[in-house]
């Protein structure tokens, strides 16, 4: 059952970093949107 524990624990943790993650590269898209639109 701690096995179980530890998991959910680093799943958590991993999910939080992604959050964090996620708004960045949305971000960097839009970007490389943008310049590609301008070299165009």
């Amino acid at each position: 059952g701690q096995d179980l524990g530890l998991l959910r624990k680093e799943v958590q943790e991993l999910r939080t970093q992604l959050a964090s993650v996620v708004p960045v590269i949305s971000q960097f898209a839009e970007l490389s949107k943008l310049l590609k639109s301008r070299d165009l």
